[in-house]
């Protein structure tokens, strides 16, 4: 037969993923920025032969992209480097069945805790000066991905993941003494 049924070995699943990522971001006007992304997920798997397992997972997020947007006066900010964190509460399900050792699976979380941090140059009546905007996050995000597993206890994951995130202006960090004219 082709399908077939397996046995979890683990109780808690790791998962280390690796990709690129891609953020429409609107801040005085919607650009879209590309990244790379790194994150680390820990599942509990609390009931033997029930597919369905809780657990945390905790994204990274940096891009050189530079994009330019309209805080106060027309393309008057560039967004030079972008840093971002996001810790989620997930729910994982997976298929019972797996068809040559690749078993489907789909996550849903909420993005507990996030913070972003966008660093460029502000410019104001042709004076161009340093300036972060630090901002808080909180969503939710869909994942749904296949694992392979040619070996026990050892697999490979292919996921695509959706996260909406809602930005909430955090603090604005400018050179000393220079005056930005935003607060």
């Amino acid at each position: 037969a082709l399908i077939f049924s397996q046995s979890s070995y683990a109780l808690i699943d790791g998962q280390v993923l690796v990709g690129a990522r891609q953020m429409k971001l609107d801040i005085g006007g919607e650009q879209e920025l590309g990244g790379n992304e790194v994150r680390v997920a820990l599942h509990l798997d609390p009931i033997p032969f029930v597919p369905v397992a809780f657990g945390l997972s905790w994204g990274m997020f940096n891009s050189d992209s530079k994009k330019t947007f309209s805080l106060v006066t027309s393309d008057d900010y560039t967004v030079k480097e972008t840093t971002g964190s996001e810790l989620s509460i997930e729910l994982m399900v997976w298929s019972p069945i797996d068809l040559f050792n690749i078993t489907p699976y789909l996550k849903a979380g909420y993005v507990a805790y996030g913070a972003y941090q966008f660093s460029g140059d502000y410019t104001l009546a042709g004076v161009t000066n340093d300036l972060d905007l630090l901002y808080g996050a909180s969503g939710s995000l869909v994942s749904f991905g296949l694992k392979w597993a040619p070996l026990p206890l050892v697999g490979l994951l292919f996921e695509a993941q959706n996260v909406i995130s809602n930005l909430s202006f955090d603090k604005l960090e400018e050179a000393a003494g220079i005056s930005t004219g935003i607060s």
